[in-house]
């Protein structure tokens, strides 16, 4: 109680995420979206797939697969193989897994293993700056520190963190070019797995968790100095 430090950290944090709520709130809207339009194209691909068109194939069709309830998969075998249609198998691997993928990150950022959703931020705390630590909880990941090498950890740590969420983002351009450019997905589908954040517009930037380094002065301003001084010397965002 009446501690500076805490406060101080508490308040930070707060502005933080007040500050990464709105980019948050697009980012899984966005996820959303892309996930419903992704269904669109299961659907369509399906319908298509039968021959609602030839009302004789058609009941070729339903006479072949029996009586009561037939499932999705058989009529679409049977419409292959009676009425010549053609189902994009590649495709329909390719955006169920995609739909599959966008559901799960949809979740994650959402609610989670903890029901809170994705955190917007990470905190490291050095040596000497622990003290509030675990008296009061942080809704946000803690690294704790007593190394004294607390600036090397948390680019460790911010680096975990881009790569988490470039791949994340890289799900979201993928199921974005099916969506607009579908001709030319399959095409430049893997050259996306290559990206790195570095590669990512200012928008996907704004969507990629940031860090909080906490520590004294003698632990960032003495020994770790250089530390901190390459940090920020470095194109970590």
């Amino acid at each position: 109680p009446g501690s500076g430090a805490r406060l101080a950290v508490r308040v930070a944090l707060g502005v933080t995420e007040s500050h990464r709520a709105s980019a948050h709130g697009a980012y899984l809207q966005a996820v959303r979206s892309a996930a419903e339009g992704i269904a669109g194209l299961i659907r369509g691909l399906l319908a298509d797939a039968l021959p609602a068109d030839d009302l004789d194939a058609l009941a070729q069709v339903l006479e072949t697969a029996g009586s009561g309830q037939a499932n999705l998969n058989s009529l679409v075998e049977v419409a292959e193989d009676n009425a010549g249609s053609a189902l994009d198998t590649r495709r329909l691997r390719r955006l169920v897994d995609l739909a599959r993928r966008l559901a799960d990150l949809a979740w994650r950022l959402s609610e989670g293993r903890q029901g809170i959703g994705r955190a917007t931020t990470g905190l490291v705390l050095t040596d000497g700056a622990s003290a509030a630590f675990p008296h009061n909880p942080f809704a946000v990941p803690v690294t704790l520190d007593p190394s004294g090498e607390g600036a090397q950890l948390a680019a460790g740590v911010l680096d975990g963190q881009l790569r988490q969420a470039t791949s994340d983002l890289i799900l979201l351009r993928k199921a974005n070019l099916e969506l607009s450019h579908p001709e030319d997905a399959a095409r430049l589908d893997p050259g996306l797995d290559a990206l790195s954040w570095r590669d990512l517009d200012e928008e996907e930037r704004s969507r990629c968790p940031v860090l909080w380094l906490v520590g004294s002065t003698g632990v960032l301003g003495g020994r770790g100095l250089a530390q901190v001084v390459s940090l920020l010397g470095s194109d970590l965002p």
